[in-house]
């Protein structure tokens, strides 16, 4: 039953995921990275306080009381949606065939990048407690530092956005992805909880300057083709980011018996940096109108 109720609520996630990503750029086309920064700091709040409120109705009526609250939130979530978030579409275009957009590389080089930061930050969530837990740091000391790093990804969400505007979206992607490579390492090489944290906020900001930027990029590939199949796109979003999840939980079982943790991460960084110069190629093409439809 456990297991029924994790894959279905991972299903409703993915749900939740593309169509509200899809929501935000189809509204805010031109203030889009800032937008979905926002929506990403909406995702770090709630898994910052969600561990926290969660302890106390649990301490007081157990995983019961903790569930049956979480089921009334999502029921108010659920009305917002309905009576809140608005019904009509704005017409941009016609939509695009799935396959068609796996194929397309202004589509294929974002998801690149999002599978490359999941893989980046998933590959420090399996490994780095363990490492902690080897120098005496007890589970509330571990939990504070990812706690303190999630909120250094939130509060960087403008300045990524602020940057973004300013630079190219491919350069600030690929800057984010050599920031993640160059910090990681520092993890292993870093010894005591403050310079770990550091490290860790260091990495978690890198994190926000490769994700968010390629969450908006992948709307603007969409408009520029002057197609409308933004649901689609964050389909791949998601997809892009499974598969780098599972590609570091993979990674983290087999280097973990094998590789100390400053080695893990150094075959990280390789892999990152070696893909960066497919990040910057230039994959903007002329947006193209479909006929009997304006761009």
């Amino acid at each position: 039953m456990a297991f029924l109720a994790r894959f279905l609520q991972g299903t409703a996630t993915a749900t939740t995921w593309t169509a509200g990503l899809a929501l935000i750029a189809e509204r805010y086309v031109e203030k889009r990275v800032q937008m979905m920064g926002l929506a990403l700091v909406g995702s770090t709040a709630g898994s910052v306080i969600g561990p926290v409120a969660g302890g106390v109705p649990y301490q007081i009526g157990g995983l019961a009381l903790a569930f049956v609250i979480t089921s009334v939130l999502v029921g108010i979530d659920a009305g917002q949606r309905i009576f809140i978030l608005p019904t009509e579409r704005p017409n941009r275009g016609a939509s695009a065939d799935l396959l068609a957009l796996l194929l397309d590389k202004s589509i294929m080089v974002p998801g690149l990048a999002v599978a490359l930061a999941a893989f980046g930050w998933g590959i420090v969530e399996p490994l780095l407690p363990e490492h902690l837990r080897q120098t005496e740091a007890t589970p509330t000391t571990i939990g504070l530092l990812f706690t303190i790093a999630t909120i250094a990804y939130g509060l960087c969400a403008p300045l990524v956005g602020w940057v973004a505007t300013h630079l190219p979206i491919k350069k600030v992607v690929a800057g984010g992805t050599l920031g993640m490579a160059m910090t990681l390492p520092l993890l292993g090489f870093f010894q005591g909880i403050v310079l770990t944290g550091v490290g860790l906020c260091l990495v978690s900001i890198s994190f926000a300057f490769t994700l968010n930027p390629t969450s908006a990029e992948l709307g603007n590939a969409v408009d520029r083709r002057g197609f409308s199949c933004y649901s689609a796109v964050y389909a791949v979003y998601n997809i892009a980011y499974l598969v780098g999840m599972m590609a570091s939980n993979a990674f983290a079982s087999v280097a973990a018996g094998q590789l100390k943790l400053y080695q893990t991460l150094l075959c990280v960084t390789v892999l990152l940096l070696l893909f960066i110069p497919l990040l910057l190629r230039e994959t903007r093409i002329p947006a193209t109108v479909p006929s009997g439809h304006e761009s």
